[in-house]
């Protein structure tokens, strides 16, 4: 087989992928995903100090979330990579968590449970953020997982854009409690984030 039979067959496998029900579930669960952390990093400490913390105590939440980064980075995801089977349920079930945490977070009040959230947070930012992209390559395959994180950037672009005026409109209605329970929780809605557990059930169907 010559190189233009080989580049027809990776098109047509890449095409493919768009007729997958797997595609969509992992490109919405991403996208969302990545929005909701980068959000949370970014008002976490303003977030702190509305809370009533003084700027020293509110900064040292960004610690919090680091070790708790660490542990998801190398703790959580080896383990999961010793059970694969598991995979696609633990990443789904950390979501179902995170959104938890968010509506959490606005009835918090004093530095160690807000600590304690931010630590759990950031195991399971973590953790998706090292597996999400294992999971692509499981589900949709390794020669299209280039394809798919095009894709997924091109889809994070608007998010991006207009994140300085989502985050501006809760500034200014004073309710960055909104923001951290509706933006990250709502928007990334429950059913989407608890799909992945079931990809193996959609890829099946």
């Amino acid at each position: 087989m010559d190189s233009t039979q080989e580049d027809g067959c990776s098109m047509i496998r890449v095409a493919l992928m768009f007729g997958m029900p797997a595609f969509y579930v992992l490109l919405i669960a991403i996208v969302l995903g990545d929005y909701a952390s980068t959000e949370f990093l970014k008002t976490i400490v303003d977030y702190g100090i509305d809370k009533g913390l003084d700027r020293d105590a509110a900064g040292r939440l960004l610690s919090f979330i680091s070790v708790g980064h660490l542990v998801g980075r190398v703790g959580v995801a080896i383990l999961a990579d010793m059970i694969p089977t598991y995979r696609s349920a633990l990443y789904g079930l950390s979501f179902v968590i995170s959104n938890a945490c968010f509506f959490a977070l606005p009835h918090m009040y004093t530095l160690s449970s807000v600590a304690a959230l931010s630590v759990i947070l950031g195991i399971i930012q973590g953790y998706v953020a090292c597996i999400k992209y294992v999971l692509v390559a499981e589900h949709l395959g390794i020669a299209r997982t280039p394809v798919f994180c095009g894709i997924a950037g091109a889809a994070y672009t608007p998010l991006t854009l207009l994140s300085p005026f989502i985050t501006g409109v809760a500034q200014e209605l004073e309710a960055r409690e909104e923001l951290h329970g509706f933006v990250p929780g709502n928007t990334a809605t429950s059913p989407v984030r608890s799909a992945p557990p079931n990809l193996r059930e959609i890829i099946k169907d």
